[in-house]
C-alpha cells in the first residue's frame, strides 16, 4: 500500500471532519467506514470527500483521476465502503495511469 495514497485519503477525511463535524471519523485506519450502514457520511458528504481526495491525488501525483465513475459504481463491492477499499481502488487507477507508487 502507498503511504502517499493513504495520506491523501486521510487528509480528505480530516477535512471532512472539520467541515461537517463527523466525530466518528477521528481515528482513521484502513477499516474506517466511509459510506454505508457503518458510516455517518451521507451522500453529500461522500461527494465532498471524493472531490477532496481527487484534488489531494492531483497535488500528490500530478494526475487527474475521476473516482466516481461507472466503473466504480459497477463493482460488486463499493470502493467507497472503507478507507482501505478506496486506497486499493486509487492505487489500481494510478497503476493504470503508469504512476509509480
Amino acid at each position: 500500500m502507498s503511504d502517499r495514497v493513504f495520506k491523501a485519503i486521510v487528509s480528505a477525511v480530516n477535512e471532512l471532519n472539520e467541515d461537517w463535524g463527523y466525530q466518528v471519523l477521528r481515528d482513521v485506519s484502513g477499516e474506517t467506514a466511509l459510506f454505508g450502514a457503518e458510516s455517518p457520511i451521507d451522500s453529500m458528504g461522500l461527494v465532498a470527500l471524493i472531490a477532496t481526495v481527487e484534488q489531494n491525488l492531483k497535488d500528490a501525483f500530478g494526475v487527474d483521476l475521476v473516482l466516481a465513475d461507472d466503473r466504480a459504481f459497477s463493482k460488486n463491492r463499493s470502493p467507497f465502503r472503507s478507507v482501505g477499499a478506496l486506497e486499493s481502488y486509487v492505487e489500481a487507477l494510478l497503476s493504470e495511469e503508469g504512476v509509480c507508487l
